[in-house]
C-alpha cells in the first residue's frame, strides 16, 4: 500500500515554457486559487528572477492565505533565496546541473565548484527558513555514481535540502529507469524523492506511477499536461490513475476530484489550447 502521494503543481513555472503560452499576473492568481482549491499540496508559483511582473505575482499569491504551500524556482545562488524570501514563498526549487554532460559540457564546471556553489545556496535558504528541493536538472541521464556523489558533497559541506527532485530534463526515462534510481537515491542518499517527468514518447505517466511504487514521495505535475516539447506529467491522469486504479496503485493524493474539470476548463480558457 502507497504512503500518501503528494501533488506538486507547476503549471505556472514549468508549465509555462510551453511555447505560446504566457500568464498574467492577474492570469497566475486565478489559477493559483483554483489549484488550492482542489487540494493541491504545493504549488510552483515561476521564477522571481524571470521579471518583476512574474515576482509580483508570486507575492500576491503568497498573500492569499492558501492551504498549499507556495514555492519558487530559483538557481543555485544565494542571492536568488534573498528573492525568494521576499517573494514570501514557503520553500524553493534549487537547479543544479545533475549530470555531466550538463555540469561539464553546459556550465564547463567540474564537481568541486558545483557542490560548493549548491552547499553554500541550500544551507542559505534554510538558514533563511526555505524548505529545499534540490532540482539536479537532467538527473535522469546521469551516472548514478555520479549523481550521488554530488548530492552527498552538497550534504557533506554543510548544504541542506528535504528533498531531491529526480529530474528527467530532455524525457530519456522508462519506468524501469525511473523506479532504479528512486530505490537507489534512497538507499544512497537517504533524502525523499520527488518525481519531475516529461511527456515524450507518452511516458510521463507511467514513469511517474512507477517512481511513486518505487518509494518517491512526491508526484510534479501540470495542469493539462501543458509543457516544454511534449508537455508535462499531467495532473488529471496522475490523480484520477491513483484514484481509480486502486488494483494496481492503492494511492491517496487527497485531491477534490470534483474541482479537477474546473482547473482544466479555466486553464483552457486562459491559454486558448482546447482540452
Amino acid at each position: 500500500m502507497f504512503p500518501p502521494v503528494e501533488i506538486m503543481d507547476t503549471t505556472l513555472r514549468d508549465g509555462e515554457q510551453e511555447p505560446g503560452i504566457i500568464f498574467t499576473r492577474e492570469d497566475k492568481v486565478a489559477i493559483a486559487k483554483r489549484l488550492d482549491a482542489a487540494g493541491v499540496h504545493r504549488i510552483e508559483a515561476g521564477c522571481p528572477m524571470t521579471s518583476e511582473e512574474d515576482a509580483a505575482a508570486i507575492k500576491e499569491i503568497c498573500a492569499l492565505g492558501l492551504k498549499a504551500k507556495i514555492y519558487c524556482f530559483v538557481r543555485g545562488v544565494s542571492s536568488d533565496m534573498d528573492v525568494a524570501k521576499a517573494c514570501g514563498v514557503d520553500g524553493v526549487v534549487i537547479e543544479v546541473p545533475g549530470s555531466e554532460q550538463m555540469l561539464q559540457g553546459g556550465m564547463r564546471w567540474g564537481m568541486e565548484k558545483a557542490i560548493k556553489a549548491a552547499s553554500e545556496a541550500t544551507r542559505y535558504a534554510h538558514e533563511l527558513g526555505l524548505m529545499v528541493t534540490f532540482f539536479p536538472s537532467d538527473a535522469s541521464r546521469s551516472d548514478m555514481d555520479f549523481l550521488s556523489t554530488l548530492l552527498n558533497g552538497v550534504l557533506d559541506a554543510g548544504g541542506h535540502f528535504d528533498s531531491v527532485a529526480l529530474v528527467d530534463t530532455f524525457g530519456a526515462f522508462s519506468p524501469e529507469g525511473a523506479a532504479y534510481m528512486v530505490k537507489e537515491l534512497l538507499r544512497r542518499v537517504g533524502k525523499p524523492v520527488e518525481a519531475h517527468f516529461h511527456e515524450d514518447f507518452g511516458l510521463s505517466i507511467p514513469t511517474t506511477i512507477a517512481a511513486l511504487q518505487a518509494g518517491a514521495f512526491c508526484a510534479h505535475v501540470t495542469v493539462n499536461g501543458i509543457g516544454e516539447r511534449a508537455g508535462n506529467a499531467s495532473l488529471e491522469e496522475i490523480v484520477m490513475a491513483l484514484h481509480t486504479r486502486r488494483d494496481f496503485y492503492e494511492a491517496e493524493t487527497g485531491i477534490n476530484t470534483r474541482q479537477i474539470y474546473n482547473s482544466s476548463k479555466l486553464l483552457s480558457n486562459i491559454t486558448g489550447v482546447p482540452i
